[in-house]
């Protein structure tokens, strides 16, 4: 994963000069080693632009979306993971979130298969996973409908022509391209099953969070 980073950043971390300059991989180690406040002030998507997504990769997420969670037209899940952190400081409340704990805001969405496809970390542990999405560059595209998604297309066994979407869970916003979990007890039968795809589908965020802190 070291090494990952290292490729990911080595364009802005490479230095020349008439002196031998310190390599770009010692660099990036020393700054995670040595810098103090906990804060990625970056944005890593698909080959670094969230737009290159083009729409043949989102038809492909949302066909693995059928083929293994039954849930038609999704291309993607998404939440956001509170990191511990110790307090920065001069910091005030900024990172003090809900579990009373300091912490900076992982936001992802992942496919079908638990790969991450859009990673925005830094927000303030005190944010809401809501408040995250919508200043990240990717909620401002998904906002915008700028995201370069599939056409509507028709539901497989009707014919209603529905957008594609991601999923999240309650803390999100209810849109046309981003479904959630109907709220309450005792809910009809249609809006029971609905919550079971949607939470099948959005089950698949938390396990890569799952993934990725086991490894």
């Amino acid at each position: 994963m070291f090494d990952e980073l290292k490729n990911l950043l080595e364009p802005h971390l490479r230095k020349t000069s008439n002196r031998p300059s310190i390599p770009a991989e010692c660099r990036l180690l020393l700054t995670l080693r040595f810098r103090r406040l906990p804060i990625i002030d970056c944005k890593f998507f698909p080959n670094g632009k969230i737009n290159e997504m083009d729409i043949r990769k989102w038809k492909r997420i949302a066909d693995d979306f059928l083929l293994y969670w039954n849930l038609p037209n999704c291309v993607g899940a998404l939440d956001g993971k509170h990191v511990t952190v110790k307090q920065p400081d001069n910091s005030g409340s900024l990172f003090f979130n809900y579990k009373k704990t300091f912490s900076v805001v992982l936001f992802a969405v992942c496919d079908a298969t638990y790969k991450f496809t859009v990673v925005d970390v830094g927000a303030y542990g005190s944010q809401s996973d809501g408040g995250v999405l919508k200043e990240s560059a990717f909620g401002q595209k998904l906002n915008t409908n700028s995201l370069n998604l599939p056409e509507d297309t028709v539901l497989p066994g009707n014919t209603d022509v529905f957008p594609h979407f991601f999923v999240g869970d309650d803390a999100f916003p209810l849109k046309d391209n981003l479904l959630k979990p109907f709220s309450g007890k005792h809910l009809p039968q249609n809006q029971h099953i609905y919550n079971y795809r949607i939470s099948r589908a959005r089950r698949c965020i938390e396990n890569t969070f799952g993934v990725l802190a086991a490894r």
